[in-house]
């Protein structure tokens, strides 16, 4: 038996439906440097605005992704109903660890930033600029929310059930 049985789900959620290149390409490269830097993780894929139908994409994000995830890091710099959709499922339906992250410069919601102040214990908020504070924000998530303990009590349930 050992910490590192399986690997920490995480489901990165950001804009996607309308969102800016440029935007989009800051996201990719946010996600290549954390799979980089975070090769214990396992990150779990959206659909996207091309694949799939409708419902795929629902089942995917929010029934696959949110559902399985250990931890839903939500980029919060631009506004996204498929976001906030994913937050709510994550905070209410599938009680998820939920690191919420931002640019400095970026005005963000007030009430996205209420569920920091309702829900401090699942949920934590940073305003990033660069790959080392993002790097910095997730350690801090995997200490606050013990992450390593639950992949190693998830590990321990499996083998004690079969």
């Amino acid at each position: 038996l050992y910490m590192n049985a399986r690997k920490i789900r995480v489901y990165y959620g950001h804009k996607l439906t309308k969102a800016s290149e440029e935007f989009l390409e800051r996201m990719r490269k946010n996600k290549a440097f954390l799979k980089e830097t975070f090769p214990h993780f396992e990150f779990l894929e959206f659909l996207g605005i091309a694949q799939g139908t409708i419902a795929d994409v629902y089942k995917q994000d929010i029934t696959v992704n949110i559902a399985t995830c250990d931890l839903f890091i939500a980029y919060v710099d631009e506004e996204s109903t498929g976001v906030g959709i994913e937050l709510g499922a994550a905070l209410y339906q599938y009680h998820k660890p939920i690191l919420l992250l931002a640019s400095k410069d970026q005005t963000i919601s007030r009430l996205v930033l209420g569920i920091v102040a309702h829900h401090p214990e699942q949920v934590l908020f940073f305003r990033v600029n660069e790959l080392a504070h993002i790097q910095a924000t997730v350690m801090h998530a995997i200490e606050k929310f013990k992450l390593s303990d639950v992949v190693q009590n998830r590990y321990v349930t499996s083998c004690d059930t079969g």
